[in-house]
């Protein structure tokens, strides 16, 4: 890793964190589910190495399913973080007729060790930043020796990283979710939302818009080059079979988030048919679609709002967002996609040509 030089925001990439993105021959070869997670997996890929070239120093990573607190937002506050998940759970009834299930190809077990973590310094900075107004914790480890759990919102988009950072130093024993690590080349921040998100999303709008503002602020001061991974997936209403069954909503809360990366010419997620998109539409649908996202996209939302004084982009719509994947393989949805800051607002009419698509 070089050295700090100056507060630098490198982009973001919305990544989902379940079995088919990271493992789609879970589903039938030729089958409607292996199309979707196949393109899932590559639109992910593609996102993780993207976000690999912009060199960030710390990246933060906000996850719906990690170590919960009751009202406050959590920090992880230790050394290291492991943890290890059964890749292949979230597979429909064993029935003749599926394309996803076990007697396609059997649950197997993944995991990601080691994790460097932040310095407590730079965890207690942004604590101490925004504890005067938010509800916002430390997680701590058991002592500095023991790492800190970590679990599917976490471990699927950092084996993510851990594939693509593998490839980028040619060792191919780690190209694989069961492969041999390699050592990301940043520390990561753990951001973890309330349990009352479950209940609450829709009405927790107004402070996820300025808790983001406030992390975005935060980040201008900081010395690190800094890099966001939300970890998410849309709807879980998808099918009548799920967990949590069948909502008609599920089919539009899913094209609004597909609105909100990807509703004008301009690529701008800012822009108004944007911004309705998600904290209108998305928001109106979520109790009934249950997206896990959610938290976290409208976090990032905020993100881009950032209006600090002292901020290094004052103007939100310095932002270009490019979907690169999306849809359903099971229950519930999922999608890939990037956001990367720019300077120059005429770009927003041009076509990027810095995105490479990844199709292994």
């Amino acid at each position: 890793m070089f050295a700090p030089s100056q507060a630098v925001f490198t982009g973001t990439i919305l990544l989902p964190h379940g079995d088919f993105a990271l493992d789609p021959t879970f589903c039938r070869v030729g089958s409607k589910e292996r199309l979707v997670a196949d393109d899932i997996a590559a639109a992910s890929r593609t996102a993780a190495r993207w976000l690999l070239n912009q060199e960030p120093e710390i990246v933060i990573l906000t996850t719906p399913h990690g170590l919960q607190l009751d009202y406050d937002y959590g920090i992880y506050h230790g050394n290291q973080a492991s943890g290890e998940v059964v890749l292949g759970q979230d597979l429909v009834p064993d029935d003749k007729g599926s394309p996803c299930n076990s007697q396609i190809h059997s649950p197997y077990n993944v995991s990601v060790d080691s994790i460097d973590l932040v310095d407590f310094s730079v965890s207690n900075d942004l604590l101490q930043s925004l504890q005067p107004q938010y509800p916002v914790s430390a997680i701590y480890s058991p002592n500095n020796g023991i790492p800190i759990p970590l679990y599917w919102g976490e471990i699927v988009p950092l084996l993510f990283l851990l594939q693509q950072q593998s490839k980028r130093v040619k060792n191919p024993s780690s190209s694989s979710p069961q492969g041999r690590q390699q050592t990301l080349p940043f520390r990561t921040l753990v951001w973890t939302f309330p349990h009352r998100r479950y209940e609450h999303s829709p009405e927790m709008v107004p402070e996820l818009l300025a808790v983001g503002a406030d992390i975005m602020s935060w980040i201008s001061k900081r010395p690190e080059r800094i890099a966001v991974v939300v970890s998410g997936d849309l709807a879980h209403t998808h099918l009548t079979s799920g967990p949590y069954g069948y909502s008609n909503t599920s089919l539009a809360y899913d094209a609004a988030i597909d609105a909100w990366l990807n509703s004008s010419d301009s690529a701008n997620p800012c822009h108004p048919n944007a911004q309705t998109a998600l904290l209108e539409l998305a928001r109106s649908l979520q109790p009934a679609a249950l997206s896990c996202g959610f938290t976290g996209y409208v976090l990032w939302h905020g993100m881009m709002q950032c209006q600090d004084s002292t901020a290094q982009s004052q103007d939100h719509t310095h932002f270009r967002s490019k979907l690169l994947g999306l849809g359903n393989v099971t229950y519930y949805g999922m999608c890939s996609g990037l956001f990367e800051e720019i300077q120059d607002r005429s770009i927003f009419t041009a076509t990027s040509n810095t995105i490479v698509s990844d199709t292994t």
